[in-house]
């Protein structure tokens, strides 16, 4: 009997030159946050980066043809408008030429502290900036650029820190009690910084804004925490306050968003009117998560490797 002809076995692939741990190229996969899709690391900070990078711009492009146009380059916030953008810009370009000229991969610890400084940035940016007195109170590309690069920062710490932490691995940063707690805060802030201001008596649509924005961080807080420590009383309330939360903020978009509310334009009072709006559909998301299927961002940050 002839004998067979041995099998030839193919030799295996070599690590790209970019690898940070063999097996994987580009520093890495990690699980995706969105759906749980594979990506690599630096791939995933590099979009985040990028986005940042080009609002940055467009930020600081619109500070410099807002003071120019309205002759307040020398105002305290279109100064800041200007620094912001152009040190987040910079923070951004530092990090992707790591990014790119640093195989073996950055720190996690440094990588974190780059995403802190941006995300730190940003939240004096988006607060200084968009507020009534800030260069971009209305609608219009600084007010969108700053809100765009905020969310980028925001994409980018996530990433960065849940690379150092497994407990913010654990976090549902993106169910809608998270999201509802951050836009309550919004509006309460914008609504009680309107109160502030002398032309404003602060009651009937004005004081409910606030009343609204109170109660509704009150409730979400409360019930994260419920949820962190106490998950079994937590699983008994979230019964029962998210559809208190639901008719809260449906009152509360009637009445901030009416014509006589504080909030009735989405051009000269933009944070309040689409913190407003945000609020209701993430109560409308986390009565969902609670009666009909559990948030999808638990089972994505568990698939993140330890």
């Amino acid at each position: 009997m002839a004998e067979s002809a041995p099998v030839a076995v193919p030799a295996a692939t070599p690590a790209s030159n970019g690898s940070r741990d063999g097996a994987n190229s580009n520093g890495g996969f990690r699980s995706g946050f969105g759906g749980g899709s594979v990506a690599s690391y630096d791939e995933r900070i590099g979009v985040a980066l990028i986005v940042c990078f080009i609002a940055s711009v467009i930020e600081f492009s619109a500070a410099l043809d807002a003071c120019d146009h309205r002759k307040t380059c020398g105002h305290a916030r279109y100064e800041w408008a200007v620094g912001c953008g152009i040190l987040s810009a910079t923070i951004c370009l530092l990090r992707l030429a790591l990014i790119k000229f640093l195989p073996t991969g950055l720190d996690q610890r440094a990588d974190a502290a780059f995403a802190t400084c941006l995300i730190l940035l940003w939240v004096g940016g988006a607060a200084f900036n968009t507020s009534q007195k800030g260069p971009f109170g209305d609608t219009e590309n600084g007010y969108f650029a700053t809100w765009l690069a905020f969310g980028a920062a925001a994409h980018y710490a996530i990433l960065a820190w849940a690379n150092v932490s497994d407990k913010i691995k654990q976090l549902q940063l993106a169910d809608g009690l998270s999201l509802l707690l951050i836009a309550s805060l919004i509006e309460l802030s914008v609504a009680a910084d309107r109160c502030s201001q002398k032309h404003v008596t602060c009651d009937h649509s004005d004081g409910a804004a606030v009343a609204v924005g109170a109660v509704s961080v009150v409730i979400a807080g409360l019930q994260t925490l419920l949820d962190r420590f106490a998950p079994d009383i937590g699983q008994l309330t979230s019964r029962i306050l998210s559809p208190v939360l639901v008719a809260l903020w449906a009152v509360g978009a009637a009445l901030n968003t009416s014509s006589k509310g504080p909030f009735s334009s989405s051009c000269s009072s933009a944070n309040g009117y689409f913190a407003t709006w945000a609020s209701f559909f993430f109560s409308l998301m986390y009565l969902y998560g609670v009666f009909v299927h559990p948030p999808a961002a638990k089972q994505d940050y568990e698939q993140l490797p330890e």
